[in-house]
């Protein structure tokens, strides 16, 4: 049968029966046990172990054999010897050649078993080298296996290593182009430094000199601030300044529109009443109740009223007597226009009748009872006559002091030496009324409403009946 030859596998020098063998395309054949290892063995690709081929594991085909003469048929083969050398030899019938030939058989056959023996060594000998070879072949086999590992790895490792390298090539050329962006931006930010650091001492002295333009003007500014208080102050004080002179021309303008009335009456002689005072009289006046001041402040001597307290009155005196002439003459004097005259000079007009209180025009005609005129220029002249009458020897050895007052209605204004009006129809008498060449001031005022023993209505006019000096009796009629 053909499947029960028995065939050398190459590999592990063993038979094997035929059916087991396998061969590839190289013509070499192997054992299934030692294609199964070489295949297991390691990675691809795979190589013939006798050629150094490459083959596959699809590529191992079965053997099949078909033999073409039986092995049983007797006489055509010897049996198989020790040697091994089959011998066909066909006996003849003579027997020197048979001799002959069978000692050329014998000869040959030493020849050829010598040479058997020498070739049997030299087989064990190529035995043992294959073996060894073998052996060699599969260390060199694993080594060969274990390098190409390495090398497998070393290429996959080389590959990563290189798209690595062309990575970091990339990301090199990378970097130097940033490098190269970043040292043009390094220079740029070198000159704008040197430029930021002039600029910082630009800065700098710039600061220096704001802080000292800054201290100059905080210099100024308070300066200013203190021109400004002065001129705060200044502008107060104009104020109140201003406030005062408006208040003067307020009092200066009521007090010229006055004046320009007093004038008006100084034109009109019946607006004007007579106050007379005797010379001879005792130096002490007829008081109401809580007029007792009156006896500690003046006294009567002839033409002067002295005040005892004071320390003025006699300056006060030559004063009136700088002023005017005692005799005569019309001036002004503060605020009132007065007139005095000596009662030998004209004679007193007659007493008349009361009449009601409300009337402007005044009962007494000066024109024809003190032979009184208007010049062309309006003003008043006096005509006096120099005589005496029978009134002398009643007033006294010394004439009497005659003094004319302006009949004004007053106003209660703001300045010094105004008549107040108060609500039980009593004055003042303020200085304009004081009698020519007397020191007499206003007294300081009492608790009482009346502050003078002398009545007058809102005209300036006499009320009621007074009592001085002599002891004559004035009225408003008087």
């Amino acid at each position: 049968m053909p499947d029960e030859l028995v065939v050398e596998c190459s590999i592990h020098l063993d038979g094997v029966p035929l059916k087991d063998m396998r061969t590839f395309k190289c013509g070499h054949g192997f054992c299934n046990t030692c294609i199964e290892n070489l295949f297991q063995a390691g990675p691809p690709p795979f190589k013939c172990p006798t050629c150094r081929k490459r083959i596959q594991r699809k590529d191992a085909l079965q053997i099949f054999l078909n033999p073409h003469q039986s092995l049983t048929q007797p006489g055509t083969q010897s049996p198989r010897r020790d040697s091994g050398v089959d011998i066909h030899f066909t006996l003849s019938d003579d027997p020197d050649s048979t001799i002959e030939h069978v000692s050329s058989l014998r000869k040959k056959t030493r020849e050829n078993a010598a040479e058997l023996q020498r070739l049997n060594k030299r087989l064990e000998q190529l035995r043992r080298n294959l073996l060894s070879a073998n052996k060699e072949r599969d260390e060199l086999d694993d080594q060969h296996q274990e390098l190409q590992r390495e090398h497998d790895l070393l290429q996959a490792q080389h590959a990563d290593l290189k798209s690595t390298c062309t990575t970091h090539e990339n990301e090199r050329r990378k970097v130097e182009r940033s490098i190269a962006v970043l040292q043009k931006k390094c220079a740029v930010a070198e000159s704008t430094e040197q430029t930021w650091r002039e600029n910082c001492k630009t800065a700098q002295r710039d600061a220096r000199n704001a802080r000292k333009e800054k201290e100059e003007l905080g210099e100024g500014l308070k300066e200013l601030a203190e021109r400004a208080r002065e001129f705060e102050h200044r502008a107060h004080r104009n104020k109140v300044a201003y406030d005062k002179y408006k208040g003067k021309y307020e009092a200066l303008k009521e007090e010229n529109a006055r004046l320009q009335k007093i004038q008006q009456t100084v034109e009109i002689p019946e607006e004007q009443s007579l106050l007379v005072v005797d010379r001879n009289a005792p130096d002490r006046l007829e008081r109401a109740v809580d007029e007792d001041w009156l006896d500690d402040v003046c006294e009567v001597r002839g033409d002067n009223l002295d005040d005892i307290d004071s320390d003025y009155g006699n300056e006060s005196s030559k004063e009136n007597e700088d002023e005017g002439p005692s005799r005569g003459a019309t001036w002004l004097r503060g605020r009132r226009a007065t007139e005095s005259v000596d009662d030998r000079e004209r004679s007193l007009p007659e007493d008349r009748p009361y009449r009601p209180y409300g009337r402007l025009r005044s009962p007494i005609h000066y024109t024809s009872d003190w032979n009184l005129k208007r010049d062309s220029a309006g003003q008043k002249a006096a005509k006096t006559n120099k005589r005496k009458n029978e009134g002398d020897a009643i007033m006294g050895a010394r004439p009497s002091k005659v003094v004319k007052i302006s009949l004004q209605p007053t106003r209660p204004t703001k300045g010094k030496g105004r008549v107040t009006e108060g609500r039980d129809d009593t004055r003042l008498l303020p200085s304009p009324m004081q009698m020519p060449g007397s020191p007499l001031r206003k007294a300081p005022a009492s608790k009482s409403k009346t502050d003078f023993p002398i009545k007058l209505d809102p005209m300036g006019r006499l009320m009621g009946t007074a009592v001085l000096g002599s002891r004559r009796k004035f009225d408003k009629n008087s």
